[in-house]
């Protein structure tokens, strides 16, 4: 894209949400987004208490979450 814009291309950076997918040890780890804002928990129990989800929500909208667990 940089160099594109170099040579007069005009080309705009849209840029997207991270996401982290991680399994090991028995315990599977995603995420997406924006981890920090204003939040609401919600957990599931599971097997030996290890699930459970962060949802990351900023002006009503759901921007980032954490899933631990299967």
């Amino acid at each position: 894209m940089a160099a594109a814009n170099a040579v007069g291309a005009k080309r705009l950076y849209t840029p997207h949400p991270p996401v982290t997918i991680s399994k090991g040890v028995g315990l599977s780890v995603k995420s997406i987004g924006v981890l920090d804002g204003d939040e609401v928990l919600a957990r599931e129990p599971g097997e030996d208490d290890v699930r459970y989800w962060k949802l990351v929500v900023r002006d009503g909208i759901l921007v980032g979450a954490v899933l631990l667990g299967d």
